[in-house]
């Protein structure tokens, strides 16, 4: 394997950088200095609301001459509100705009759905990283960023620190052995974190073959089962049907007066699964079953990338009602909002 792994071929031939700065949340400034530290691709979206201060950074680079569009892999994405067709070229055309570019190399159906993110704080804890950060002479996220790199896969990590910057960038030119990538398979991250949310008391376990970690969630569903800690008709276990296998049966189906599963507001986010479906669902629901291990589930719901923005978006914990009740409930802003 050679060490730089700069980039990755896609099937259509064009290659994306390995790396790239994630933009949710960050000061926009910060990507001038990354571009200055050599990172290629910049993941923007038009509900991050930056990309309009992202276009100005980007403009004044290329007429300064620090590198050229061609050099750029610039992504942003489309939100869930505009996938209807007649939405999505208003929507593309305000992202090229506000980027002030005449294109983008990727652009992505957005939804408010997804993990919690490659850098998560407890990964960064994991015993793993830190033997082989210690190991290696490197930090822990960076050798979380080479892990995801070695995988395959193409990182973004986002910081507003210059510092963080440039040490995120640090990732070519060494690897980590094999030796050490073994002991990476047993970083279980959702087995920790559903074994601690029912012992604190939650009793509602939403999952998704989509999510890759209903395997490890059975083994922590197992594990507390065979300890005692709770019993299964005490749980409520929520799984869903992945988009892919779900329109393909609509697809077959094409009958939108009989199957429920087919409705005419296609934003709904998720849509009830008739028998017939159900049926043609089997090998789904038998998959689902294995990897919870678990005889049942208490909610099976056909699942769609299309949805709301979700009661908890970042923008409404910072509202000044939500934070002024929190104060005077001594709550945090977000018990104020799930309650």
């Amino acid at each position: 394997m050679t060490n730089a792994i700069s980039s990755f071929e896609l099937n259509t031939g064009v290659k994306i950088p390995s790396i790239g700065l994630g933009t949710f949340d960050v000061d926009p400034a910060i990507v001038t200095t990354a571009i200055k530290v050599g990172y290629r691709h910049i993941d923007c979206a038009e509900s991050y609301f930056n990309q309009a201060e992202i276009g100005s950074a980007l403009k004044k680079l290329f007429e300064d001459g620090v590198v050229k569009r061609e050099d750029l892999w610039i992504t942003s994405k489309l939100w869930c509100t505009d996938h209807d067709p007649e939405d999505v070229p208003k929507a593309l055309e305000r992202t090229l705009q506000e980027l002030q570019l005449d294109y983008v190399d990727l652009y992505l159906g957005f939804s408010p759905l997804g993990s919690q993110g490659f850098l998560n704080s407890d990964l960064l804890k994991n015993p793993v990283i830190n033997i082989a950060a210690e190991k290696l002479g490197k930090t822990p996220a960076q050798v979380a960023l080479r892990w995801g790199i070695q995988k395959g896969h193409s990182v973004l990590p986002k910081t507003s620190n210059e510092a963080r910057i440039k040490e995120n960038f640090d990732v070519f030119n060494w690897s980590i052995p094999e030796e050490l990538m073994a002991k990476f398979s047993e970083i279980k991250q959702a087995t920790k974190a559903v074994t601690a949310a029912i012992q604190v008391g939650y009793r509602h376990i939403d999952c998704a073959q989509a999510y890759s970690n209903q395997a490890e969630i059975g083994s922590a569903l197992k594990n507390v089962f065979e300890d005692g800690v709770v019993k299964r008709e005490e749980l409520w276990i929520t799984s869903k049907l992945w988009f892919v296998v779900f329109e393909k049966l609509c697809l077959i189906l094409n009958d939108g007066n009989n199957c429920m599963c087919l409705l005419a507001e296609r934003r709904s986010l998720y849509f009830q699964v008739c028998r017939s479906c159900y049926r043609r669902c089997a090998k789904s629901i038998d998959k689902t079953s294995q990897d919870l291990q678990l005889d049942y589930i208490d909610l099976y719901l056909g699942y769609s990338p299309l949805g709301s923005l979700g009661i908890l978006k970042s923008d409404i914990l910072k509202n000044p009602v939500v934070i002024e009740v929190a104060e005077k409930l001594w709550k945090t802003p977000a018990q104020v909002a799930l309650r």
